[in-house]
């Protein structure tokens, strides 16, 4: 493969042959995270999903939170 290197770089012979290698390919699977307030409550009901211990109270009075 002919590649061009900028000025000051060196052509390193392995990483001209890891271009001209085929990538590795994954299997992704994914599924949607956003829970209904049912789900998170029986979720933290059920013991699989916790609140940390270093998460800050409620401060905010009602007119704070309004804004």
């Amino acid at each position: 493969m002919n590649i061009e290197y900028n000025e000051g770089l060196e052509a390193i012979e392995s990483e001209d042959a890891d271009l001209d290698s085929t990538p590795a390919e994954y299997e992704v699977i994914t599924y949607p995270a956003d829970f209904t307030l049912e789900g998170l409550v029986s979720k933290y009901k059920k013991g699989s999903m916790t609140v940390p211990g270093f998460q800050r109270n409620y401060v905010w009075n009602i007119k704070q939170a309004s804004r």
